[in-house]
């Protein structure tokens, strides 16, 4: 049996949503959040995030990128240690 989402205990997990701005991914930001994963929120415009991170809270921080785009800095390898990393620190990790 599948378990439903609210009976999901995500706390201490890290969830990526793609497309997290409307739609089935703001519905997929808003659901892990509830279940208490920490959501890294991204889509191309930050303005349409913004009122996703508010329904969030303090689980949700919004990235703001083009996965599209070859030279977008999501595709460096360090991009995690210098902007993600510092985000989540944290004693419950």
């Amino acid at each position: 049996m599948v378990a439903k989402m609210t009976e999901l205990s995500l706390q201490g997990s890290t969830a990526l949503v793609t497309g997290a701005s409307r739609g089935i991914g703001r519905a997929a930001a808003e659901r892990l959040a509830a279940a208490g994963a920490r959501v890294v929120c991204v889509a191309r415009s930050g303005e349409r995030l913004a009122p996703v991170i508010e329904a969030i809270g303090d689980r949700g921080v919004a990235m703001t990128a083009d996965l599209a785009d070859a030279g977008s800095p999501w595709l460096d390898e360090n991009f995690y240690e210098t902007n993600l990393h510092a985000s989540y620190e944290s004693d419950d990790t």
